[in-house]
């Protein structure tokens, strides 16, 4: 089965476990992901990163 699969920046650069994870377990269920190279940045990053105390 083919699942289109979006990594983003965050799960690259701030949780690469995350990406690594994924391109080990998927092949083991059988999964192909194709990984969308057109979509934009989610921005849970920056999200994240919100301080209600500045």
């Amino acid at each position: 089965m083919k699942v289109a699969y979006w990594p983003g920046c965050v799960s690259r650069g701030f949780t690469p476990e995350l990406h690594g994870s994924m391109a080990k377990v998927a092949p083991l269920l059988d999964i192909e992901l194709v990984e969308l190279d057109r979509a934009c940045c989610t921005g849970a990053g920056v999200i994240a990163e919100h301080n209600q105390e500045l």
